[in-house]
């Protein structure tokens, strides 16, 4: 259960496939029991009402079986699908490719590496999705940007995923989280949490092509991208200040159809009071997913 549960979103149609395999092979078997007992013909319609009934309240009730029927809404949804549509591509053609990547050894093998290597904060899923999203992102016009970079691990998952012709910019004071507000969760994050290295991300990241570090507090320190437009947004900054503020700034240069993805929307108060309150008079939806992150797809 191990690997569904971290990869919940990306088996979709594996869990599916084989909660209707069991329904119909418990309803034959139930079949011929009431057959070979010559019950009363009531039975043949009662018990296989009752099993499926069974499994769709197993279905219902597991957290990670509502998290994927969240994100295949999500992905479905109205307001959505007209922008995938856009980039080329239909929502079948985006959950066969989420399957077929989420079973890739090869980017799992990165995974476990790059975790290893730079003690990234995100989950296997996380970071996977990280990976599926810059992939998705690669026909679209504009560049990639990430604040909020540690010790360069999640840069690297977009280092591998992305257009080599992208470039991407990264920020961070690598001095640690700012002060929180009242309204993060103080008892969570404090000041210099997670502070890291500038020479060594630099050096960890060297061969990697057309990436870009900066280092400062954003977005004081955007100046060299305050006319570029992007395609793709990671953020990764804890906190309610610095999550609003990066929201400002990416928002109006994101392209139709650009994602922004946010870690810890669903365990820092001040992320998801951020997101929530940025996007309260905006077209787009706040979509949560799996483990903490949440993303929006500009419209």
């Amino acid at each position: 259960m191990g690997l569904y549960r971290n990869l919940a979103i990306f088996k979709l149609r594996t869990e599916r496939g084989r909660m209707w395999t069991y329904t119909i092979r418990e309803i034959i078997l139930v079949s011929a029991l009431i057959k070979i007992f010559n019950l009363p013909s009531i039975f043949y319609y009662f018990f296989p009402v009752l099993i499926v009934l069974f499994w769709l309240g197993i279905g219902y009730w597991d957290e990670k079986k509502a998290k994927i029927w969240q994100i295949e809404a999500a992905y479905s949804s109205k307001e959505l699908n007209p922008v995938f549509e856009k980039i080329g591509s239909d929502i079948d053609h985006i959950k066969e490719s989420i399957n077929r990547n989420g079973t890739d050894e090869d980017i799992f093998a990165v995974i476990t590496r790059l975790k290893d290597e730079s003690h990234m904060m995100l989950s296997d899923s996380e970071a996977l999705c990280l990976y599926n999203l810059v992939k998705k992102t690669g026909v679209i016009g504009g560049d990639i940007a990430e604040v909020g970079v540690y010790k360069g691990g999640s840069a690297r998952i977009i280092c591998v995923a992305k257009e080599r012709k992208k470039n991407l910019y990264l920020f961070d004071t690598f001095e640690g989280n700012p002060t929180p507000s009242k309204i993060d969760d103080n008892s969570r994050f404090y000041q210099g949490q997670y502070k890291s290295s500038f020479i060594e991300v630099k050096k960890y990241l060297s061969n990697c092509p057309n990436v870009f570090i900066t280092k400062g507090i954003f977005p004081e320190s955007a100046g060299m991208i305050k006319d570029k437009t992007f395609s793709f947004v990671h953020l990764d900054v804890d906190v309610y200040k610095s999550s609003i503020e990066s929201l400002g700034f990416f928002y109006p240069r994101m392209t139709r159809g650009g994602i922004i993805l946010s870690h810890d929307y669903s365990t820092s108060r001040g992320v998801r009071v951020a997101f929530q309150k940025f996007f309260a008079d905006k077209p787009e939806k706040v979509i949560e997913l799996s483990d903490s992150q949440c993303i929006i797809v500009k419209v």
